[in-house]
């Protein structure tokens, strides 16, 4: 049964994020998730994502003040998020990736409905998932797919696709790719394993990838079919439902509608099925959206798209109320929230809506996720 917390006076509570520990992830406790599961006293490992959210498949927590007719009540009880009476439409995550994730896309709504009725076990949730991915290092990323005159030139570099097909479409490819069997498919990735390209950052992919997949695996070729891009440090991408992407190495801060589901194609021990992700694609050969900072101000920048918002900011002030809950993390900033709530690197805090906030920085950033009222 959830827990009712409207009662309670204090509207900022200290979260504990949800940590996952998934093979792609950090060995470094000098990480940003490293680092954030050590403040939250969190053994998980390795150090992939920072969960700030209320998702069944992995929900932060609260400190809610003990009732005074409890002894000891000025001692803090934490509580899961998905279990009290709050209605969060986004989850926000860090993620420090240290070598390729799973080749993937996301269902868009009605995709999502019925494949969370058919196979639930699967499919825990019934949303669509956007997200909108801030660089916190350089990001390494595939999105999207090339245009038959770019897959043309790939090819300059990686003759063996021609043996897949002659084809340029990447649809094409896609259809035999998804065919092909394991000695095939290991003869294909021998050849690319060998092979270098004019695109230092998918070289480096290709090379981590050969001692990750020595006998080969389907995303490594699909990975060639792909956009490789890096994005700078404060700048920002934008991955809509149905747009196939992988990031390939970084560290990024990441906002997505209140959704874990993920259609995969390879680079990945997890659930395949080439068959839905080539059904779920969509706008799959427009190049990767970078999003614009639409803030007027150098000490702040300001995504926002599709009704989810970062804000990352370095300036102290007052910030008007609004009718939207919203999580703080602090990246590397020292301060105070309305006089009463330290700011310390890494510590993080949920606000209950319709708050003014007194942010008082010393020095470095905060990150505020949130969501528009619907």
């Amino acid at each position: 049964m959830k827990l009712i917390v409207k009662q309670i006076m204090n509207k900022i509570f200290k979260l504990s994020p949800h940590i996952k520990a998934y093979d792609w992830g950090s060995s470094s406790k000098d990480s940003w998730v490293g680092k954030i599961a050590q403040l939250n006293s969190i053994s998980s490992f390795p150090y992939a994502e920072a969960w700030f959210g209320n998702h069944v498949n992995g929900s932060s927590k609260i400190a809610l003040d003990k009732s005074p007719k409890e002894e000891s009540c000025n001692e803090e009880s934490y509580s899961k998020l998905i279990d009290l009476d709050y209605q969060l439409n986004f989850l926000g995550k860090v993620l420090s990736i240290s070598r390729p994730l799973s080749i993937q896309l996301h269902p868009r709504k009605s995709k999502a409905i019925e494949l969370h009725n058919l196979q639930p076990e699967l499919f825990k949730d019934d949303n669509e998932k956007n997200e909108i991915a801030i660089a916190i290092s350089k990001l390494n990323i595939a999105a999207g797919f090339l245009s038959k005159e770019e897959i043309a030139s790939r090819k300059l570099s990686f003759p063996s696709l021609n043996n897949i097909s002659s084809s340029n479409n990447y649809k094409d490819l896609l259809e035999e790719i998804f065919k092909l069997e394991e000695e095939k498919l290991n003869k294909f990735c021998n050849k690319i394993y060998n092979a270098k390209s004019d695109n230092l950052i998918l070289n480096k992919s290709i090379e981590q990838l050969s001692t990750l997949y020595p006998e080969g695996d389907t995303g490594v070729i699909v990975l060639l079919l792909m956009n490789i891009i890096q994005i700078e440090p404060g700048s920002a991408v934008y991955t809509p439902a149905g747009y196939p992407h992988a990031y390939l190495s970084g560290e990024l801060i990441e906002i997505m509608t209140r959704s874990d589901n993920v259609i995969r194609a390879g680079l990945t021990s997890k659930n395949i099925d080439y068959s839905l992700f080539s059904e779920c694609l969509s706008s799959e050969t427009e190049k990767p959206r970078i999003l614009t900072d639409s803030s007027s101000s150098e000490d702040k920048k300001m995504f926002s798209t599709d009704n989810l918002n970062v804000l990352i900011s370095r300036r102290s002030g007052f910030i008007n109320r609004c009718n939207d809950i919203k999580i703080m993390l602090s990246l590397d900033a020292k301060g105070m929230l309305n006089d009463k709530h330290e700011i310390i690197p890494l510590s993080s805090y949920f606000i209950e809506a319709n708050q003014d906030l007194n942010l008082q920085i010393d020095h470095g950033r905060v990150v505020f996720f949130y969501s528009n009222s619907k």
